[in-house]
């Protein structure tokens, strides 16, 4: 028992100031470079540094299966952790859409805001016309978003099903969508102990993960989907096949 303490407390203090330094980015860069400094390719290359450099930390192994996309997308993933956001971040150049809430967490809802993530209200039909043309309007200043249209996590186990809504954004900017499935793994066999839902506790999933000797989660691209001449559903259906394919969860 006690090398998982000694790595809880090694990886929980390097975790601390590499956080802490994000903070001090999300505070000095936007005074350097401007407002929407993530925006610009310094920016971009840094948070993909910064979140890559989390994974290390965390002790995360990223295995990518398939081409890497070089075209703005609208990235689409089955979502199973937090972690989720970092992996997907140290692989590709993405801002990300998240539910409004996270935007009022301490420290990480700063970060959040700081590093350009786009918040949205998922439940309010009233808004959703103003949230698809924010990200309409992401995607056309060719910024690639990463999208989860279970909008809940998963065990990993299954993949839920998928709101379409959003999908229009990638219509309307005439963009591809890429479709991305994660799996996380323990020694081949499948691992949910990384899995993170509304009931459980955001720490005690953290904790686990700090204590991990490694977690390991691939990452497969799957084949991009045009998104000329579709409708939203069409699209959300062919990103859900795609992706329970490549989990082999397709029915």
């Amino acid at each position: 028992m006690l090398y998982p303490v000694v790595r809880i407390i090694y990886r929980g203090a390097c975790l601390s100031l590499h956080i802490s330094m994000a903070v001090f980015i999300c505070i000095f860069f936007p005074l350097l470079y401007g407002r929407e400094w993530y925006k610009k390719n310094k920016g971009k290359k840094l948070i993909q540094w910064w979140s890559k450099r989390a994974t290390e930390i965390l002790g995360i192994s990223v295995r990518q299966n398939g081409r890497q996309n070089n075209k703005t997308s609208l990235y689409v993933a089955n979502h199973i952790s937090f972690l989720d956001i970092i992996v997907l971040a140290s692989l590709f150049p993405v801002t990300f859409l998240s539910k409004s809430t996270i935007r009022y967490w301490p420290v990480f809802g700063f970060i959040a805001y700081g590093f350009g993530v786009i918040f949205i209200r998922r439940n309010n039909k009233r808004v959703l016309h103003s949230t698809t043309h924010s990200i309409t309007t992401a995607l056309e200043q060719k910024r690639s978003l990463v999208l989860f249209p279970e909008a809940t996590t998963t065990t990993g186990k299954t993949v839920d099903k998928f709101h379409s809504s959003l999908f229009q954004a990638a219509i309307n900017a005439e963009k591809q969508v890429q479709p991305v499935a994660l799996r996380y793994q323990s020694n081949g066999q499948f691992d949910d102990t990384v899995s993170y839902s509304g009931k459980d506790n955001f720490l005690m999933v953290l904790m686990s993960v700090l204590a991990k000797e490694k977690t390991e989660v691939e990452v497969s691209v799957c084949e991009v989907i045009c998104s000329i001449n579709i409708n939203r559903k069409e699209l959300s259906r062919k990103s859900y096949h795609l992706i329970s394919q490549k989990l082999d969860l397709a029915s």
